[in-house]
């Protein structure tokens, strides 16, 4: 597995926000703002650890070091506050046991240095944990969990300042509401695409002004409207009549986008069927935004999740500039242009996010040149996340099922089926993946596995309900009870569909950054 690395290649951020910084290395000062703007956050954000190690196939995180870009996780379990390491014994009435460790009800002897689960310091020796001391514990917590690399998501932001630098995005908040990713986001000067009421709440609440908001649903609860009003956002979308009726209403000052509908026959995901006016009901929507003295700034499309066909987005740039004509025919002063999302994400092999941008661009340039002055935006978020995460689950039980096969030659043999059950599943961070099967790809940890024989498998997830059923397509070898599975490219539409069905909670999350990135 390779050797571990001193202790004097890796940097260390405390929740307290001081910083250990490499003598003499050079750091970019917006990415050494943006962390310690972070850093600000810790009693929300970093409730462990962030540790950045030297070279791009080292990770440390929570005091744990890991091998390799799979090797994220499960060398060893993530350093629990309340493990006794490097003499501070969490448990005042023990030294260091095992039920001194697990008992984080009674008091620390350390109270005044130590915060409990919230940033645990090792005060009885003033020092860091030493690889010694990790691997040296003897961990069996098997819970899911994700590892999410910080520096991918800056990576990602820099890739689309390269390939669309006209564009500027409007994170889709539904994505994945994690605050660390929201913030991180936020410091670079994104803005946000809500849909709701909370999700207007959750990005204000993290200092972000009104102005980098945009109201992106087109059929709103009013409360939520008034909300939005209250809160100073004034960019919303709507797509019909009734919609006017509302906005005028509860926002009358909104400054409105008008959605209209797209060929996304190519994509996994119709929004189109849903939300989008045609092209032959805009004319009469703008009169209506004009009667009811109201303003209209510009156009949205969004060709679906999961575009397949990069041309979409051309025939769909050029139907907006045909709105945009008719809304300055009737005297609005049109100036914004939302292209949407449907960005491809990492595992996609049907399309890359550089044949997208060749299309766009071009597009672009023709229906909209800038000299026109107007503002393009876009609402990304599969784009932005889904590399960023990669989550780990453990096989909590199994069944071999054998099957007695006849030969031609009339001998018999075994044809063994092997049910997995894993502790996630459709109730917790697959559900996505219902629509999305090409991009479940399981990844086996065990090294010995490599070269076993593969068997037909059924994949299940935790609860009771036969619903909650992962795969069938997976080809896996024989397995134990304890090993893992990893899964990357699992950012997207995982953490913020969790359910607590049966009483199952998701994953936790560990956040990592490389060098490079910091």
């Amino acid at each position: 597995m390779g050797s571990y690395i001193d202790e004097s290649e890796f940097v260390i951020l405390e929740d307290d926000i001081t910083v250990r910084k490499f003598i003499g290395q050079k750091i970019d000062e917006q990415l050494e703002r943006l962390l310690a703007d972070l850093l600000s956050f810790s009693s929300v954000l970093f409730s462990h650890w962030l540790v950045l190690c030297s070279g791009s196939e080292w990770r440390l995180f929570n005091g744990v070091f890991l091998m390799g870009p799979l090797d994220l996780f499960l060398k060893s379990e993530v350093l629990n506050p309340h493990t006794a390491i490097a003499g501070c014994n969490m448990d005042a009435g023990t030294s260091g046991s095992k039920e001194g460790m697990r008992s984080p009800k009674r008091a620390c002897k350390h109270e005044d240095n130590c915060r409990g689960r919230e940033g645990h310091k090792y005060a009885a020796t003033n020092r860091y944990p030493s690889p010694t001391d990790i691997t040296s514990r003897d961990w069996d917590n098997t819970d899911a969990f994700f590892v999410a690399d910080l520096g991918d998501l800056v990576e990602q932001h820099l890739r689309w300042e390269r390939a669309l630098p006209r564009v500027k995005p409007f994170y889709a908040v539904k994505c994945n509401s994690s605050k660390t990713v929201l913030q991180i986001l936020a410091e670079m000067g994104m803005g946000f695409d809500c849909a709701s009421k909370n999700e207007i709440a959750l990005i204000r609440d993290i200092g972000v002004p009104a102005e980098r908001i945009i109201y992106a649903n087109p059929c709103k609860e009013s409360s939520h409207i008034k909300y939005a009003a209250s809160c100073g956002v004034q960019i919303m979308t709507f797509d019909n009549e009734d919609e006017l009726s509302k906005v005028a209403m509860n926002h009358p000052t909104a400054k409105l986008i008008l959605r209209i509908a797209t060929d996304d026959s190519t994509s996994f995901c119709h929004l189109s069927e849903k939300f989008g006016a045609s092209i032959s009901e805009c004319n009469h929507l703008m009169e209506c935004v004009k009667a009811l003295n109201l303003d209209i700034i510009g156009v949205s499309f969004h060709v679906g999740s999961g575009c397949t066909d990069s041309k979409i987005f051309a025939r769909a740039i050029e139907d907006a500039r045909t709105v945009f004509d008719i809304g300055i025919h009737l005297g609005f002063r049109m100036d914004v242009l939302d292209i949407g999302g449907g960005f491809p994400q990492a595992g996609n092999d049907s399309l890359t996010f550089e044949e997208v941008t060749a299309v766009i661009n071009p597009a672009l340039d023709i229906y909209f040149p800038e000299e026109n002055g107007v503002k393009i935006i876009a609402e990304p978020g599969c784009y932005y996340v889904a590399s960023t995460f990669t989550l780990a689950v453990n096989i909590i039980a199994r069944k071999i099922i054998r099957k007695a096969q006849s030969h031609s030659n009339g001998e018999e043999a075994e044809n063994d089926k092997i049910i997995y059950y894993i502790n996630d599943g459709l109730y917790g961070s697959f559900d996505i993946f219902c629509q999305f099967h090409n991009l479940l790809k399981p990844i086996l940890y065990k090294e010995d596995s490599l070269d076993q024989k593969l068997y037909t498998t059924r994949v299940w997830g935790p609860t009771c309900d036969s619903f909650d059923h992962i795969s069938d397509l997976w080809k896996l070898p024989e397995l134990k009870i304890g090993d893992w599975l990893l899964f990357k490219n699992t950012g997207a539409y995982t953490l913020s569909t969790l359910t607590t069905f049966n009483g199952f909670h998701g994953p936790t999350t560990h956040y990592v950054i490389s060098k490079k990135a910091w």
